[in-house]
């Protein structure tokens, strides 16, 4: 048999260069799309955004705000003076103020609530004035807010250990063993 020369590849060996040439170029991809400027700037570049919204949906409530002055709420129009705090408080204390002035026993004075410290988004300290008045510290108890202290002078330490209620609200407070006024502890 006489043999014929033959010019080219076998199909096997088409095959092996086209597999070879496949990993070359995957490899060579990887590694550019790796060490890409461009696109690592692109990427960096919208995840600032992504957070940007999750941070619009959720705004942070400080742990302590502490109102230079006093806010003073007499209406539910008052309630916008309330900032850094949860709708769940300004709507308690919206509830407190009503629509209309209370008159109580006789008073005629409109219900006046200041509003001085929030902690924490469960407790907060401020005073009602109504023909009269006193110094409150309200505490959220689950979702609902209530009045749990109403002070006409300082606080004992046992009320405020029996109520829970932080330094951040109520710093000081009168120690009855020791008869003097300390720092409260809790």
């Amino acid at each position: 048999m006489k043999k014929i020369n033959q010019n080219g590849f076998t199909l096997a060996e088409g095959l092996l260069i086209v597999i070879v040439l496949s990993l070359l170029v995957g490899v060579g991809y990887y590694v550019y799309s790796v060490n890409n400027p461009r696109q690592k700037t692109e990427s960096t570049m919208l995840k600032p955004k992504e957070e940007k919204k999750a941070e619009t949906k959720a705004p942070q409530i400080p742990e302590l705000v502490e109102y230079p002055k006093d806010i003073t709420i007499q209406s539910k129009q008052d309630i916008v003076k309330l900032t850094n705090t949860s709708d769940s408080f300004k709507s308690f204390i919206g509830s407190l103020v009503g629509d209309e002035p209370r008159n109580e026993q006789g008073c005629d004075s409109p219900m006046t609530i200041t509003v001085r410290k929030i902690y924490k988004d469960q407790f907060a300290l401020g005073a009602i004035n109504a023909c009269g008045g006193a110094a409150i510290v309200w505490k959220k108890t689950v979702n609902t807010w209530a009045q749990v202290l109403a002070l006409q002078q300082g606080p004992s330490c046992s009320v405020l250990k029996e109520n829970s209620i932080p330094h951040q609200i109520i710093e000081k407070c009168f120690d009855e063993s020791s008869e003097q006024v300390i720092a409260n502890t809790i």
